[in-house]
């Protein structure tokens, strides 16, 4: 029970920090290339967490040698997804780079199922849900159609350039449910939410590095203490989230992650409210709303049909 409500305490830290990092990064992305922002975030998140395995957890060490594969498995689909969700939120707004994002992984999981790619106790999906999925496709398309119209709440937005920005978030969300998919086998085989953080970030980490040090790049003009300051806002709005994430799903059950997990989009919506680049449209609000509600339902029924499908396996 315990280890249930900490699970709890990460995911419910985990969507609100990913509220504050995707309005943060919208900003952020005004003034920084996208593998700058890469190459000083996971960066900083490699030296970070493979430190800390090293110090705490070296034993993990020959697990993550016997999953090579997993392990770079994981670093590949870790870095197409978060390279493309960067391109997402420099040119949409966070709200629908965030619902795209999210509302592309349910129906991710049925074709990542068919290539042969799934957990190990997925339970058939029936019509109900199959319904909910629907519902959930018919928001993205609406939310698509907002951005491409021009209804949303960036003024001006080109309909290439928004059309892009949907098409890279719906692209990293389907690749990141593959990367899900991949994490949960490694914790199946005993290695750890630490080394997995530790170890996935470090192709992208590289490939960043290595395009900002072939030409100029906006990191270049930045002081010490710039610099050191914007580490410091990584480790907080986009290291530590990821970390709490990857800890909330290992020590909680499907329906307590999916049900906080569910309501991404809304943080995000509300934290844009406040404090983001632009206010949400009256579109906006309607499509997360929507999205909100398939979710949720979507959520429950996957919980209520795995529970029936394990009893009836024993």
């Amino acid at each position: 029970m315990r280890q249930a409500n900490i699970g709890l305490a990460c995911l419910l830290f985990f969507v609100i920090g990913q509220a504050v990092r995707d309005t943060w990064l919208g900003h952020l992305f005004d003034t920084q290339g996208i593998f700058e922002v890469a190459v000083v975030g996971f960066g900083t998140a490699v030296a970070l967490f493979v430190t800390l395995m090293l110090v705490a957890a070296r034993s993990q060490l020959s697990l993550l040698v016997r999953h090579y594969r997993l392990v770079l498995a994981v670093n590949l689909t870790t870095a197409a997804a978060w390279l493309s969700y960067f391109g997402a939120l420099s040119r949409v707004e966070p709200t629908a780079a965030n619902l795209v994002f999210s509302g592309i992984a349910p129906l991710s999981v049925g074709v990542l199922a068919r290539l042969g790619l799934r957990a190990s106790d997925i339970a058939p999906v029936a019509r109900s849900e199959q319904a909910l999925h629907a519902g959930i496709g018919v928001c993205l398309i609406l939310l698509a159609w907002v951005v491409v119209s021009e209804h949303s709440s960036l003024p001006g937005l080109a309909p290439v350039r928004g059309a892009l920005g949907v098409c890279l978030a719906a692209a990293s969300g389907f690749i990141i449910t593959a990367e899900s998919v991949l994490a949960k086998q490694m914790n199946e085989r005993g290695i750890s939410a630490l080394a997995i953080v530790g170890v996935r970030f470090a192709l992208i980490a590289l490939i960043a590095l290595v395009v900002t040090t072939r030409g100029p790049n906006t990191l270049t003009p930045l002081s010490i203490t710039q610099i050191a300051a914007l580490i410091g806002m990584f480790a907080a709005v986009l290291i530590l989230p990821i970390y709490l994430a990857q800890l909330g799903l290992q020590l909680t059950s499907p329906l307590t992650s999916g049900v906080v997990l569910s309501f991404g989009p809304a943080a995000v919506l509300a934290l844009q409210a406040s404090r983001g680049r632009a206010l949400p449209s009256g579109w906006m609000f309607v499509v997360v709303a929507a999205y909100a509600s398939c979710s949720l339902l979507s959520v429950l029924l996957r919980t209520a049909r795995t529970q029936k499908y394990a009893a009836n396996a024993v």
